[in-house]
């Protein structure tokens, strides 16, 4: 992105999705509720593509923590464990 955006864009916010502002404004078109949960694997700068290599597992962790606390039945969690080779 521009550096003048950005530097815009940082004055305003900590930080900046924007593919979940595109699913929401789907779904507020719509009226379809929408929680969207993230974890930030990456600094959004130049070496973005190399920080989120090595923090992608973290992330998965983290995610993983957050719906076993906040959303899923103990036997999901069992399946998202399972199921995803990112969350051992």
């Amino acid at each position: 992105p521009d550096p003048l955006v950005r530097k815009r864009l940082a004055e305003r916010a900590a930080l900046v999705d924007m593919e979940a502002y595109a699913l929401a404004a789907v779904a507020n078109q719509v009226g379809v509720p929408i929680r969207v949960v993230k974890h930030v694997s990456d600094s959004a700068s130049e070496e973005a593509a190399k920080s989120w290599r090595a923090t992608m597992a973290g992330s998965a962790h983290a995610l993983a923590e957050w719906i076993e606390s906040n959303l899923a039945a103990p036997r999901e969690i069992k399946s998202l464990r399972g199921g995803d080779p990112l969350i051992p």
